[in-house]
């Protein structure tokens, strides 16, 4: 018998703050590792902050799997577009299981194909990706963490935060943010690539522009998904 009917699964913080503020009040923006459980509709559910995909990211899905048992595995956040038919701002759904796929259609994802890079994709990486596999769209953690899953619904549910062509993402920049070990960001590291790259510095302004737009429809999109979650049977 399942524990929880569903665990969300984001990859950083800033992918969880939405959920962990919302549906448990928690005003501190939330760490890698850190695990919430709240109640909604009668149903229990969790959500985890698992860290970028790595080894200890990877430990994290699997330790709260067994703990909490969901009947669904939820991976959200953001992604990079392979084609240039999704723009910025357009969430997006891929999953075996026509339930997570309907309930997030009803708040306004799209079905695409993600595909599981071992770092953060540039251009080149995501023209390969379409052409070779069919991707629409591409992350990180959908791979290991739908192996995860055991009898476990699983969905990848994203919104797109840069678009294809990238343009100015800061591919550079975000590989140096990631520490593939632990998971967690390294701003240190992404520091010392902007001063060995000052030319990255403009991209990067704005990327974090852009990210504001999309951070609201992310926010907005979560909310409306947990509680369209809760109704599945």
């Amino acid at each position: 018998m399942n524990a929880t009917k569903a665990l969300f699964v984001f990859p950083t913080p800033y992918e969880a703050q939405k959920v962990f503020s919302l549906f448990m009040g928690r005003r501190r923006m939330p760490g890698v590792g850190d695990v919430g459980i709240f109640e909604l509709s009668g149903e229990k559910f969790a959500a985890l902050v698992c860290g970028y995909a790595s080894a200890q990211a990877a430990m994290r899905v699997e330790e709260c799997i067994v703990k909490y048992n969901p009947a669904n595995v939820v991976l959200c956040g953001f992604c990079g577009a392979c084609t240039p038919e999704l723009n910025r701002g357009q969430a997006i759904v891929d999953s075996d299981s026509d339930a997570l796929t309907v309930a997030a259609e009803r708040v306004g994802a799209r079905r695409a194909k993600i595909c599981a890079c071992t770092r953060v994709a540039g251009d080149a990486e995501k023209e390969t990706l379409a052409r070779e596999n069919g991707a629409c769209a591409v992350d990180m953690e959908s791979a290991f963490v739908k192996d995860l899953c055991g009898n476990a619904n699983f969905a990848s549910v994203r919104v797109v935060s840069d678009p294809f062509p990238s343009g100015y993402f800061p591919t550079d920049f975000m590989n140096a943010l990631i520490d593939t070990e632990s998971g967690k960001s390294r701003p240190l590291a992404a520091a010392w690539e902007l001063i060995k790259k000052p030319s990255m510095l403009p991209g990067l302004i704005k990327f974090a522009k852009s990210m504001k737009f999309v951070r609201e429809i992310y926010g907005d999109f979560m909310e409306k998904l947990v509680f369209e979650i809760a109704k599945l049977h």
